[in-house]
């Protein structure tokens, strides 16, 4: 059993060092306060959810975490707010 759960190859993925972890949660938290500013100005949570058709609680959580959204909840955010996949593009967006 311990055989089948054993790594084999090479997976490779981003490296983040445990020192930039403070460092890529404040610019975390800055995209997504820049991103609320737009959201606010454009008519809020409540229309964000009516254009994307991600629940209002879900769109509060997305806000008020720490953590970045998956790529295609910002692309529908993005397209929902007419902006462009580059200025919502992120280099921590998963996918």
């Amino acid at each position: 059993m311990i055989d089948d759960c054993a790594k084999t190859g090479f997976t490779e993925g981003t490296y983040v060092r445990f020192d930039d972890l403070d460092t890529i949660a404040k610019d975390v938290r800055a995209f997504k306060d820049s991103l609320r500013l737009i959201v606010d100005e454009r008519g809020g949570i409540g229309r964000l959810a009516d254009l994307t058709e991600i629940p209002q609680p879900s769109l509060s959580r997305l806000f008020g975490s720490a953590s970045m959204p998956r790529r295609a909840t910002l692309l529908k955010i993005a397209r929902a707010l007419d902006l462009s996949e580059v200025q919502i593009a992120t280099p921590w967006a998963s996918h």
